[in-house]
């Protein structure tokens, strides 16, 4: 959920007001460019190089464990 923000100057006054729909449209907007930026649900593990990519492997194994894709 998001509320109303109000951006104040220096004096606290009121400067802008973002409403609640601006403020879900940026939201979405924001996530579907990085979603397609990023490619997080889809092809994202085959941007990383292969040195970085096998180092999170490592690190974090139960990211890269896709047994439940199986299932």
């Amino acid at each position: 959920m998001f509320y109303e923000v109000r951006i104040l100057n220096a004096d606290m006054k009121i400067k802008k007001v973002i409403s609640q729909d601006e403020l879900v449209q940026r939201f979405w907007r924001r996530f579907y460019r990085d979603e397609k930026n990023h490619g997080l649900l889809s092809s994202g593990r085959n941007k990383l190089p292969d040195k970085v990519r096998k180092q999170l492997m490592r690190q974090f194994p139960e990211l890269y464990d896709l047994s439940y894709l199986n299932n």
